[in-house]
């Protein structure tokens, strides 16, 4: 019997007569440009699956604590420095009332933390720009923290 080429229906593949790339066929001898197609989808899938690996990555570490969430590190210290403004902002009033001080001297107390307020948000500002970790942060907090504990 010989063997046929057509498909015995209800089943699938098979060899037919034509089908399929005929031998010694290159696609890089026969079409530069699609030769080049496979190498550019390769990089492409290795490109996305490094980015989804890195993607999971930073998700593991902002689960675990390692990262913290940019705006929401930005809004703890917004308010904490609103907090924290408000209270020394109200020193030179205090001291009016309670130690005597003059008027003049309370304006000049009040021009001074204004002034040492500034200088904190710009090095706060400064050392968000820079694109700091957390360690650095609160490394810089710290500091700043010493700093007024001590008087600077």
């Amino acid at each position: 019997m010989p063997e046929s080429t057509d498909p015995i229906p209800g089943q699938h593949g098979g060899r037919r007569s034509g089908a399929g790339r005929p031998v010694g066929f290159s696609q890089k001898d026969q079409d530069p440009k699609k030769a080049d197609y496979y190498s550019t989808l390769a990089k492409a899938k290795a490109k996305r699956e490094v980015f989804k690996a890195n993607m999971a990555e930073v998700e593991f570490r902002l689960k675990v604590g390692e990262l913290y969430d940019r705006s929401e590190l930005l809004r703890v210290i917004a308010t904490s420095i609103a907090i924290f403004a408000e209270q020394i902002r109200s020193l030179p009033d205090k001291l009016e009332r309670q130690a005597g001080i003059t008027t003049k001297q309370a304006e000049i107390a009040e021009i001074e933390v204004d002034n040492q307020l500034d200088a904190l948000r710009n090095r706060l500002a400064n050392g968000l720009a820079d694109g700091v970790n957390k360690e650095s942060l609160i490394h810089a907090l710290r500091q700043l923290l010493a700093g007024i504990e001590y008087g600077e």
